[in-house]
Parts: structure tokens; sequence; C-alpha cells
């Protein structure tokens, strides 16, 4: 069945004159990034642990191995403007 698209639709996808954009970031610069708000994190992750009677210790290895798998996931930003592709090493 063929229809024509909508106008909202339409502007799901890029234009032909959209810029591509992409840029690949190593996984290390996440950690620069979270370096300044670690101490937060931490506090955070003890109370969280504590109030759910979670052991924090496995609760943070946990935590790490989540960002660990992070490695080679592609975030796509799609306007009609541009498509933005930024990749984790």
């Amino acid at each position: 069945m063929n229809r024509a698209l909508t106008a909202n639709e339409r502007a799901a996808f890029p234009t032909k004159s959209a810029a591509v954009l992409r840029f690949c970031m190593p996984a290390f610069l996440i950690w620069i990034l979270l370096l300044p708000v670690a101490p937060l994190l931490v506090l955070a992750l003890l109370i969280v642990s504590a109030a759910n009677g979670v052991n924090p210790m496995r609760a943070a290895a946990e935590l790490l191995q989540l960002i660990a798998a992070l490695r080679g996931t592609f975030v796509e930003v799609q306007t009609r403007e541009a498509f933005i592709v930024v990749g984790l090493l």
C-alpha cells in the first residue's frame, strides 16, 4: 500500500542538502569528562546502594561493566539540516 508521506514523516528524513557529520570519540575521553563529578557519583552510589540494601562494591563493579560495554556504540542525531553520528571507540 503506497501512500504519500505526511509533513511530520517528511521532517524525519534529512533533505538532500543536509550535512552529515561523523565523530569518533575514544572511550577514555568519557572518563576524563566524568572525573570532576566522580566524588558526587561515588556519594550517590553509596546512598542509593545503602537505601536499597545492595553491596556498594558490587554496584560499582556492575556500573563499570555497563560503561565498558558502551564501546562500539553509535549515537545518531537526525534533523532536517544535519545528520550527526557519534561513535565510541
